[in-house]
């Protein structure tokens, strides 16, 4: 939290800087959490937001108190706002891009969603859809590198394996290979 050092340090004494931290650290942990539901921007602004009170009541309680004076506050409280919210937006969007080149989504899955995983991205070449990204309304920006197609084009492809039994093989040979007590086969 190098930005809430950043703002805050020589405007608190070091022990009430320490307990803010832990404030402040267990609100951004669960607004975050809160708000998965939300677009990055927007959900970094309501973290953002959420920490105010917290810093607010601490700073307001607490003395010795460097901040002098409501100018000082708001000046202070809305510099990390901002701040914090163009850090989490940053660090959001750079954990993404470096997903969205290189999906680390198998070792987090069981032995038979990793076999259709890879059966659905490798063998019938579906991606990994991206939103926006891919809405057939926005311009093309090039950054995919590969055709805009919208999300029930690429879920017909596999609606086409169910149908025509592929993905059942995948899935049968998937729990074959499981009862001999082997692993399941990689597939590119």
């Amino acid at each position: 939290m190098d930005v809430f050092d950043r703002t805050f340090l020589g405007k608190v004494e070091q022990d009430t800087l320490s307990n803010m931290h832990s404030v402040v650290w267990d609100t951004i942990c669960e607004t975050w959490t809160a708000t998965a539901n939300h677009d990055a921007m927007e959900r970094s602004q309501k973290v953002a937001d959420a920490t105010v009170d917290p810093i607010l009541r601490l700073v307001c309680t607490t003395r010795p108190c460097y901040i002098t004076g409501s100018e000082d506050l708001l000046w202070t409280t809305g510099s990390w706002k901002k701040a914090l919210q163009e850090e989490m937006l940053n660090a959001f969007l750079a954990h993404r891009n470096k997903f969205l080149e290189n999906p680390c989504t198998l070792p987090y899955l069981g032995h038979g969603t990793q076999s259709i995983y890879r059966f659905v991205r490798g063998e019938l070449r579906v991606p990994f859809y991206r939103g926006l990204d891919e809405n057939m309304e926005l311009p093309l920006n090039g950054s995919l590198g590969r055709p805009k197609r919208t999300i029930g084009s690429w879920i017909s492809i596999i609606y086409e394996a169910v149908r025509d039994g592929r993905l059942a093989g995948e899935v049968m040979r998937t729990l074959e290979n499981l009862l001999r007590g082997s692993e399941v086969e990689t597939r590119a």
